[in-house]
């Protein structure tokens, strides 16, 4: 299924129900974002990033609020067929509300650590973009600075990742890196932050550990934290479990790291 188009400006569907997405225009490359809420927090957080936004007819009161809004922060709005938001996004859970956006723009390092956050997280290896989406509402939810993932073997943003974030991207930062282990070390050595990475067999207790801050927060997606990027961890912690489950959720362990943390930062 098409997640995103990465080509026009504008998101174009032709009457024979084909997507055109490699028609540039002055705006540049654009992506979409669906969902009712999502649609919302780009509203309210990043309205200049909405080049314009499809709703399906008939419209419900959701989708007319959706309207009034983007009227009165002079966003333009396309009121639609419902198939033809079918066909720009087949299989997705749209609700008849698409926003498409200027393409999605990932911050740089320095922009992360200008104002020296106490607490970052970098994310190894997140293939599922649906992953990625949860992991970044839940370390938003809990405080975190920004987030960092590598480009090669991980998913980018895409517009699967921005619904499960459930809008969160409109305003949480996200930087993508060539060399994830290489960008851990300039972290340490560049910025002063202290490297822990989230493991089973982490030699710390994440309760009984001590944590010097700033910190960064390594998590290792589907297959787990690379040898490489451990390697330029400075410790590792991990969640003491009941007997019998091995593991946890990718943003579910997160979110529990994040938030002993941001307890402890207070």
């Amino acid at each position: 299924p098409v997640e995103g188009l990465h080509g026009g400006g504008r998101m174009v569907v032709k009457r024979k129900g084909q997507v055109n997405v490699e028609r540039p225009t002055r705006e540049g490359r654009s992506r979409y974002a669906f969902g009712v809420h999502t649609v919302e927090e780009h509203l309210g957080y990043a309205a200049g990033q909405i080049l314009e936004i499809w709703l399906a007819e008939p419209l419900n009161r959701a989708r007319r609020d959706l309207a009034t809004r983007a009227a009165s922060l002079g966003v333009a709005v396309r009121r639609v067929a419902l198939p033809e938001i079918d066909r720009a996004c087949p299989g997705a859970s749209h609700q008849g509300a698409i926003a498409v956006l200027r393409e999605f723009r990932y911050a740089e390092i320095a922009e992360l650590t200008r104002a020296r956050p106490r607490l970052l997280v970098a994310a190894d290896g997140v293939e599922d973009p649906r992953n990625l989406g949860a992991l970044i509402r839940a370390v938003a939810a809990a405080g975190a600075g920004g987030l960092i993932i590598p480009k090669d073997r991980a998913s980018a943003v895409t517009p699967a990742t921005e619904k499960a974030a459930a809008g969160v991207t409109a305003f949480f930062q996200v930087a993508r890196v060539t060399n994830l282990a290489r960008t851990l070390g300039e972290l340490s050595k560049a910025y002063g932050y202290w490297v822990a990475a989230l493991a089973q067999d982490g030699a710390q207790n994440l309760y009984r550990s001590e944590l010097p801050e700033p910190l960064v927060l390594v998590v290792g997606g589907e297959a787990g934290i690379r040898p490489l990027v451990r390697q330029n961890c400075d410790t590792a912690v991990a969640i003491p479990m009941s007997a019998g489950v091995e593991s946890l959720n990718l943003a579910v362990a997160a979110a529990v790291a994040c938030f002993e943390l941001r307890r402890r930062l207070g």
